[in-house]
């Protein structure tokens, strides 16, 4: 990801509101994952990090894949924040 793409990570436009989002598209959200062969790749250059044996460019691509770690989390915290508030307005049914 380069520098702009990173402004409007963190400027929120591509981030929905979660006000916005429907308990369908949240849920959608919830279903982006990261490719088993990526957390391998990603745990690898960890490894090589801990003994500080990183080349440049294995550091330019950690810091990628920690950069889109953090964008899934983002999405996947506003999906979850999204599916509470649609839960809790919901109206209760009362037990007979």
């Amino acid at each position: 990801m380069g520098a702009a793409f990173e402004k409007v990570l963190l400027n929120e436009h591509l981030i929905p509101d979660v006000e916005s989002l429907s308990p369908a598209a949240a849920k959608a959200l919830l279903t982006i994952k990261i490719k088993k062969e990526d957390i391998k790749r990603f745990n690898d250059l960890t490894v090589l990090a801990k003994r500080g044996t990183l080349t440049e460019p294995q550091q330019e691509e950690l810091g990628e894949f920690l950069r889109f770690g953090d964008f899934i989390s983002l999405l996947h915290s506003k999906a979850r924040l999204a599916l509470k508030r649609a839960s809790e307005s919901k109206p209760r049914r009362k037990s007979a």
